[in-house]
């Protein structure tokens, strides 16, 4: 009755065990390196992710950022530290080789600013938006996007994008 009972326990968790292999199939970790370079800041951040694949197409995560910021002829610097989510869509040109990619993020970061002998923090929210393309040799995507902060060009009316590049296994 044992041997019974314990394989009925089993043979009811195969579709869980199923269902989870399924679900790490679909994870993918990586991460990023960010640069922007204007005329009077320069900002690289690194970004560690990790991802669900939704379809062959869509996906969506979470990261967490650090970004150095520095000006250039002014002093000025800063250490942000922060994270988000993210949703993108890569659509093959050529499968399984080349493609494009639309991204985008909402993300927030806690800076710790140095500035003429000042020193603060401040919480900022973002909202980049941005397209790019990208290069996959199986499950490896490798992709270039450029993106640009809805939140800063709606308070400023300009500014450059940040490109970012991404890898991810």
């Amino acid at each position: 009755m044992k041997k019974i009972s314990v394989l009925l326990v089993v043979a009811s968790l195969m579709p869980f065990v199923i269902s989870a292999q399924n679900f790490f199939n679909h994870i993918y970790v990586g991460g990023g390196v960010g640069v922007n370079i204007s005329s009077d800041y320069t900002d690289i951040a690194i970004q560690p992710t990790i991802g669900y694949r939704i379809t062959n197409i869509f996906s969506v995560g979470i990261f967490a950022t650090y970004e150095y910021s520095y000006g250039k002829g002014i002093d000025y610097s800063a250490n942000s530290y922060g994270g988000g989510l993210f949703g993108r869509a890569e659509v093959p040109i050529i499968p399984g080789a080349f493609g494009l990619v639309g991204h985008a993020e909402y993300s927030f970061l806690n800076s710790n600013i140095k500035k003429n002998g000042e020193e603060w923090s401040n919480f900022n929210n973002f909202l980049p938006v941005g397209v790019g393309i990208y290069t996959q040799s199986g499950r490896t995507r490798i992709s270039l996007v450029a993106l640009w902060d809805v939140f800063y060009l709606k308070q400023y009316g300009s500014g450059g994008p940040t490109l970012r590049a991404n890898i991810a296994f």
